[in-house]
């Protein structure tokens, strides 16, 4: 059965790619940057659930529909620029979840995440910068620990990990 699930997802992502405009869409990179800026739908999705939590509009569960397909779309474009199908998502994410929490998430476990026991992080008004509770300053934009001017900063994902001495 999951095989055939599996399957199914394939398909569909083979069938997402060949829906590309094939004008503008001429290499991988091309797909890559079009699908990335087409996850920008999830603000259409929020939009949405503002608009009936604040502004008290009736709920509109088919332009939810609507713009979770288009997420859902682009989405997997994105996927198959890397490479990857929905179900590398699927399994990623699970084996993930199921490290961080046990059984359903609790509040002291959200708060407590492992990734972030060695950071407090802060906006300044200019830079993005992680206060390492080591004193080091990472700056989000060139990498640099201001406080002591060192640069061994590594990466896990896309999240930078400051390791100074």
């Amino acid at each position: 059965m999951i095989e055939f699930i599996e399957q199914k997802f394939e398909d569909y992502q083979q069938w997402c790619v060949s829906k590309l405009n094939r004008n503008t869409n001429k290499t991988i990179n091309d797909v890559m940057i079009n699908s990335a800026l087409g996850l920008a739908e999830a603000g259409e999705v929020q939009n949405e659930v503002k608009k009936y939590i604040f502004h008290e509009h009736e709920l509109n569960k088919e332009k939810i529909l609507d713009e979770c397909g288009d997420l859902f779309f682009y989405m997997n474009t994105l996927l198959y620029t890397l490479q990857y199908t929905i179900m590398d998502v699927v399994k990623y994410n699970k084996e993930k979840l199921n490290k961080r929490y046990k059984d359903s998430a609790t509040k002291e476990e959200s708060i407590n995440r492992k990734e972030y026991k060695n950071f407090v992080y802060c906006v300044d008004g200019q830079h993005n910068k992680i206060y390492s509770k080591e004193g080091c300053v990472l700056c989000w934009h060139c990498s640099k620990c201001s406080a002591h001017g060192c640069d061994n900063v590594t990466y896990h994902g896309t999240s930078p990990v400051v390791s100074c001495a």
